[in-house]
């Protein structure tokens, strides 16, 4: 598989979802699933959500590299690390808000 759109389909077709369900577990419009396994979109900012909602890692439904599932928690930093590298500054702001939140949330019940 060569593009994005490639793994994304193949990945939902794997899991036996269709395209109008995927978006219903990812959160990505439907409309924007179409495009994406057609080639007329490259991707979305999201790309955890999908590659959540398909068992893969976000890495992989990028670039094809790596291995296609995430389980680990390394992974999981990983796919933060490469999200956050490719936000928006106003994305990576709510990043580190929600970041700061979910601690303090942690501290107050540990």
């Amino acid at each position: 598989m060569e593009t994005f759109g490639e793994r994304v389909k193949e990945s939902r077709k794997k899991l036996g979802l269709t395209q109008k369900q995927l978006p219903k577990l990812s959160g990505m419009a439907q409309a924007t699933l179409s495009d994406i396994e057609r080639g007329k979109n490259e991707g979305s900012r999201d790309v955890v959500s999908p590659a959540n909602a398909l068992k893969v890692s976000a890495e992989w439904l990028i670039n094809g590299a790596g291995d296609t599932t995430c389980c680990t928690d390394t992974d999981k930093v990983s796919e933060f690390a490469l999200v956050y590298e490719n936000a928006t500054e106003g994305g990576r702001a709510m990043l580190r808000d929600a970041i700061q939140a979910a601690h303090k949330i942690y501290i107050k019940s540990a």
